[in-house]
C-alpha cells in the first residue's frame, strides 16, 4: 500500500489505477472532480500562480535578509574585537606608565575613554 501512496504523489500512477483508487473512495472521488473543475478555471489558475510568486518572493527575501544579517553580525563582531583589543592595549600601555595622550595616539582611543580605563584600573 505505502508504493501505492507514494506513487499517487510522485505522478507515477497510471489512469487506471487512479480510477481504481478513485472508485475505492468518495472522498477521493470528490477531490478529484474539485481538481479537475479548478484546473480548467483561469481565476482559479491565475489565483494559484499568484500565490506561488508570492511565497517565492518572500523566501528570497528571507534569504537577502538572512545574508544581511550575517553580514551586520559578523561586521559588529569586527568591530567589537578590535575595541576590545585596543582597551586591552591600553590598559597595559597605561599600566606601564605611559602618558594618557601616548596611548591615546598608539591605541585610537579618546582621551576620555583613556581617562575612564585608567579610573577603573586604579583601585
Amino acid at each position: 500500500m505505502w508504493r501505492f501512496s507514494k506513487d499517487v504523489y510522485t505522478g507515477k500512477l497510471g489512469e487506471d489505477e487512479l480510477k481504481e483508487l478513485t472508485a475505492m473512495d468518495s472522498m477521493i472521488e470528490k477531490t478529484e472532480a474539485k481538481l479537475e473543475q479548478l484546473s480548467g478555471d483561469p481565476l482559479a489558475i491565475e489565483l494559484a500562480e499568484a500565490r506561488e510568486k508570492a511565497i517565492r518572493d518572500w523566501n528570497s527575501s528571507m534569504a537577502g535578509s538572512r545574508e544581511e544579517g550575517r553580514e551586520e553580525g559578523r561586521e559588529e563582531g569586527i568591530l567589537l574585537g578590535e575595541t576590545k583589543s585596543k582597551t586591552e592595549t591600553a590598559s597595559k600601555l597605561l599600566k606601564s606608565g605611559m602618558k594618557r595622550g601616548f596611548v591615546a595616539e598608539m591605541t585610537g582611543l579618546t582621551l576620555e575613554q583613556i581617562d575612564r580605563l585608567d579610573a577603573e584600573r586604579q583601585p
